[in-house]
């Protein structure tokens, strides 16, 4: 019983922890996708400076596979890559969409749509990546 009582004490540290992280410039929001009922979370990061009307590039982050939707873009190995992004200019978009699937017919739909609310955006220079299934998501999303 210790035992489980001393891991839920470290998980609940680490996910307290993780949330501090989140930089001053991101945002949680989310999304009722058209057709359903539950919300769809994202995470969205806004350049250093941002001028009304002025167009911006985007980075969109998906994620890999059992991963929240900010989990491994909070870490500490993104840290310098966020810090750049935000300094050049960019947008970062981390959508949620699931942690065991990338890219079926819903994620696809979904992703779309919320690419489509996205304000401030220049659609040429819009960039997708992500880590393991998100990788492989980010590949088949733009085929």
């Amino acid at each position: 019983m210790r035992l489980r009582f001393d891991f839920l004490r470290r998980s609940a540290l680490v996910l307290l922890l993780l949330l501090l992280c989140v930089p001053a410039s991101a945002e949680e929001l989310s999304f009722v996708p058209k057709g359903e009922t539950e919300p769809e979370p994202y995470l969205i990061e806004k350049p250093a400076s941002s001028e009304p009307g002025k167009r911006h590039a985007l980075i969109v982050y998906l994620h890999g596979r059992g991963q929240g939707h900010k989990f491994q873009w909070l870490s500490k190995d993104f840290t310098q890559f966020r810090q750049r992004a935000a300094a050049r200019g960019y947008f970062v978009l981390i959508p949620h969409l699931g942690t065991n699937h990338w890219m079926n017919a819903r994620t696809r739909r979904v992703l779309t749509e919320l690419l489509d609310q996205v304000q401030q955006i220049d659609p040429a220079r819009v960039h997708l990546m992500g880590m393991s299934m998100g990788g492989g998501g980010s590949r088949t999303y733009t085929v």
